[in-house]
């Protein structure tokens, strides 16, 4: 009996997933270039537009993103995930190689259930060197949940001062 009850809990426990590095889809500028040229249709599968999903912060999205990108900062991917459930692929990415905000913002999509999740590897700054275009502006549909803004500092005029 204790054996069957420790196989039983020894499968169970195997069952639940934990994402990790070795999970993530990286794809470069012109591979993701060509995701964006398909609608990933078939006869059996609807299609669906595809998704840039800008993980920096909003400033740095206001400055420059790519055109289309969405802005879903990691701090707030709890409330905003479901902004991405529409699409296709959903292609994540940051301001440089090996961003680990992207990666993590990758892992939470993919723990989300949200199927087609991939990164581009180097990021922003691999989009401009390949000669893409950027644009400016902020992201109209920005959730930025209460207690996101309540956890950043307050400047006050002591902390002015010293800088």
């Amino acid at each position: 009996m204790r054996i069957a009850l420790t196989l039983t809990l020894v499968a169970l426990a195997g069952c639940s997933k934990t994402w990790s590095d070795k999970d993530i889809a990286f794809v470069s500028v012109p591979q993701a270039k060509a995701l964006f040229a398909e609608d990933g249709g078939t006869w059996l599968k609807e299609a669906k537009p595809n998704i840039w999903v800008d993980a920096r912060n909003p400033s740095k999205y206001t400055i420059g993103h790519i055109p289309g990108a969405i802005n879903i900062p990691l701090r707030s991917i709890d409330a905003q995930w479901g902004r991405v459930e529409s699409f296709g692929t959903v292609i994540v990415y940051g301001a440089t190689w090996n961003d680990p905000i992207a990666d993590a913002e990758t892992k939470v999509l993919l723990e989300k259930g949200v199927k087609s999740v991939k990164t581009l590897s180097g990021g922003l700054q691999a989009w401009v060197e390949a000669g893409g275009e950027t644009q400016p502006g902020s992201d109209a549909k920005l959730i930025e949940p209460e207690m996101v803004r309540k956890q950043r500092p307050r400047r006050t005029t002591e902390t002015r001062r010293r800088r």
